[in-house]
């Protein structure tokens, strides 16, 4: 698998700050804030997270692996951890 050189990165808890970011925690208790505005341009369903309402819906899906909202839009874990920063 492509995912099989990383390291166990599944994400904890998620939290939405607004104006398109994420704090995550991962299981090993470091913290990245995810800027998702990066996936508006995709455009369609992706557009509503720019909503902070809709943005506050997320929820962690595939045993901490990805994160998804209720109209199907997800992020994946390549992309939770290579589009972050690390906060703590």
């Amino acid at each position: 698998s492509v995912l099989s050189g990383l390291p166990d990165r599944s994400v904890h808890e998620v939290v939405s700050e607004g104006g398109c970011l994420l704090l995550l925690e991962f299981e090993t208790g470091e913290l990245r804030r995810l800027d998702v505005s990066s996936f508006l341009k995709r455009g369609g369903a992706y557009e509503r997270l720019r909503d902070d309402e809709y943005l506050k819906l997320v929820r962690i899906i595939d045993g901490g692996m990805a994160l998804g909202w209720p109209d199907g839009q997800e992020v994946y874990p390549e992309a939770l951890f290579a589009m972050s920063e690390r906060v703590r």
